[in-house]
């Protein structure tokens, strides 16, 4: 229910600075929209490493319900009376008929296909039926939107776009990179450094300001032209510039009456990579850790730290109340880990500029059919 709720308001937010800010100042507004995004993070982190060991996890998660209610109420005031979505042929139908034509089966079977494919990857020892299944509901969606839906999740020609679903893919794999940052520096604070889990929260703040930084750089540039934990600062730097970047040329690749979809594909696809970035990024994680761990006790001649092994995997903070040689293990296990998972989310960085370069530079032409009404 979080997800969705959050997905339809980052996705409107986006739609709502495109419909209200001039070409020049666009980029410059969607990299605001990202600091506040971020910040929020690196804020929800330490906040909730703070609490956590006070109030338990049941409570931080009633906290942020009338928080959430108050920026929902905040939202709906806010947005101009003028703003509608009524444009064109769909102003002639009731919000009743406009949630009958939506396109279920194309939405269920992307989601299905998604989510079997995370399943697969993070798990310890990949499953093969799982990926089979997801390429047959791959496969469907596609069809689907070819040739049976008529009002299609991704429209034929946005899918035929390379523009599109390069620029899609690229945001899917910088972020997952990203993603992969955020979820484990904190933990090889926790696990190997020995903090408590608010100062390792905190280890968050720098990537954090350099992609809030790095957006609205890029976002005030490039539109007015039509051994240190702060080295983490360059991965946000240079994710946060890349995805205004990303969006601001989209834009310029396809013609205006699909930039709502393709603003929400953009949208949906950077969503996507926190489950990529997280499951796949902790598939790896783990399939490192436990051979790293069996090998340090094997070569140590240690024997039944099977359960021991079983806790490592599911907590860093273990590794605190261990002494000697099994604290020795421990460390080297998630020092091995983490450094694996962070050259693997490099090399796939570095794989998403390639991508990104494969989308082209040329405009579409201006040329927009209309019928009669709209004329």
């Amino acid at each position: 229910m979080a997800g969705v709720g959050a997905a339809g308001v980052f996705t409107i937010s986006i739609i709502i600075v495109l419909e209200l800010t001039g070409s020049k100042r666009r980029g410059l507004f969607v990299g605001l929209l990202n600091t506040g995004y971020t910040i929020g993070v690196a804020l929800g982190a330490i906040a909730a490493g703070g609490l956590l060991q006070h109030v338990g996890w049941r409570a931080l998660f009633w906290m942020q319900s009338p928080m959430a209610l108050m920026a929902g109420i905040c939202l709906l005031f806010s947005i101009p009376t003028s703003f509608t979505a009524g444009k064109g042929n769909d102003g002639k139908y009731s919000m009743l008929q406009r949630i009958a034509r939506i396109d279920y089966i194309g939405a269920v079977t992307l989601t299905s296909s998604l989510v079997l494919l995370l399943l697969a990857l993070s798990s310890a020892k990949i499953p093969i039926l799982p990926i089979i299944l997801s390429a047959v509901l791959l496969i469907v969606f596609v069809l689907n939107e070819a040739y049976f839906a008529s009002e299609p999740v991704i429209p034929v020609t946005v899918l035929k776009s390379r523009g599109v679903l390069l620029s899609c893919a690229s945001t899917l794999g910088f972020m997952a990179a990203r993603w992969m940052v955020l979820f484990y520096t904190p933990v090889y604070a926790i696990a190997v450094r020995g903090w408590s889990p608010a100062t390792a929260g905190s280890i968050l703040i720098p990537t954090n300001s350099g992609f809030a930084i790095g957006g609205l750089v890029v976002g005030w540039l490039h539109i007015r032209r039509a051994g240190s934990f702060y080295i983490t600062f360059a991965n946000g730097l240079c994710v946060g510039a890349s995805l205004n970047y990303t969006l601001a040329h989209i834009l310029h690749l396809t013609l205006p009456q699909t930039h709502f979809i393709v603003t929400s594909l953009i949208a949906t696809f950077r969503g996507f990579a926190g489950s990529f970035g997280s499951a796949v990024g902790g598939g790896i994680f783990a399939r490192l850790l436990r051979s790293t761990l069996e090998e340090g006790f094997k070569n140590r001649r240690m024997t039944g730290e099977e359960e021991l092994i079983r806790k490592l995997m599911g907590s860093p903070a273990t590794v605190t109340g261990l002494q000697g040689a099994e604290k020795d293990v421990a460390v080297e296990g998630y020092v091995v880990a983490l450094r694996g998972l962070f050259l693997a989310g490099a090399g796939l960085a570095a794989l998403m500029i390639l991508v990104q370069a494969g989308t082209g530079w040329r405009a579409p032409m201006k040329e927009i059919e209309t019928d009669g009404e709209e004329e």
